[in-house]
């Protein structure tokens, strides 16, 4: 009942015990490594990073891959409901409840699972191409689902959906930091969360907007599987951009 209070309570609390280490500090024998490249000298400020298109096409393709998952979250157990009615006519309102929840709870360990495998994916292809597959391989899903009538079919899709949205939510610190240097990527991703936020909001009311519409959640699928196939186009295209010298 107290979750969030305490929550507030211990966060806030333990904030006030951050402190940063003096400019230019470093553990002794510690030498770092660059990013992907990039100096520490070459990195980029906020108001620099901003102006670019790039920091604005990585906004997109967070907000676009945000949008489609909170989508589907926002919907997940009532969709797992209509594929396990449709396909147990018979069962009870308890029984149908029960298994959209589980589906939703399965889907959500993969939603975790997914944000460590495809960081961890991101270091060996790039994190360019981790988000173009995210985005294509998800968008031919969706267009699939509204036609998919197995519960176990519906389920594995459902899981590596939401790994993909968990996925694309963890890889993009490394994406921003990559583009823009490991300087000041505190700042430039943190404002780049944002997208995020607005996913939040925008995601969800897409769908119920199209299921209260229509009826159904085939337009909603439609509608996410557009968002993600604009993403595709954006990953497609980026490229990183050019590093400012010191």
């Amino acid at each position: 009942m107290y979750k969030r209070q305490i929550f507030l309570v211990l966060v806030t609390a333990s904030a006030q015990l951050y402190q940063n280490p003096p400019k230019g500090w470093l553990p002794a024998g510690f030498a770092p490594k660059t990013a992907s490249g990039v100096a520490v000298t070459e990195s980029y400020a906020f108001d620099e990073a901003v102006k670019t298109p790039q920091w604005w096409m990585l906004w997109g393709m967070l907000f676009l891959n945000v949008s489609a998952g909170l989508g589907l979250i926002s919907q997940l157990s009532p969709m797992a409901q209509d594929v396990i009615k449709k396909a147990e006519p018979t069962i009870s309102a308890a029984a149908l409840a029960l298994a959209g929840g589980s589906i939703l709870a399965y889907a959500s360990i993969f939603n975790g699972l997914g944000r460590l495998f495809w960081a961890w994916t991101s270091d060996a292809i790039g994190r360019r191409n981790v988000f173009i597959t995210l985005f294509i391989t998800q968008a031919i899903l969706y267009i699939a689902l509204p036609y998919i009538g197995s519960e176990l079919f519906f389920t594995i899709i459902a899981c590596y959906l939401l790994a993909c949205y968990g996925g694309g939510f963890a890889t993009m610190p490394a994406f921003a930091a990559d583009a823009f240097g490991p300087k000041n990527i505190g700042r430039i991703y943190g404002i780049m969360l944002t997208a995020w936020g607005v996913a939040g909001v925008v995601g969800p009311l897409i769908f119920a907007r199209i299921y209260e519409a229509t009826q159904s959640f085939q337009g909603a699928l439609y509608a996410a599987a557009a968002l993600l196939a604009v993403g595709f186009v954006i990953a497609l295209v980026y490229k990183k951009p050019m590093h400012r010298t010191a």
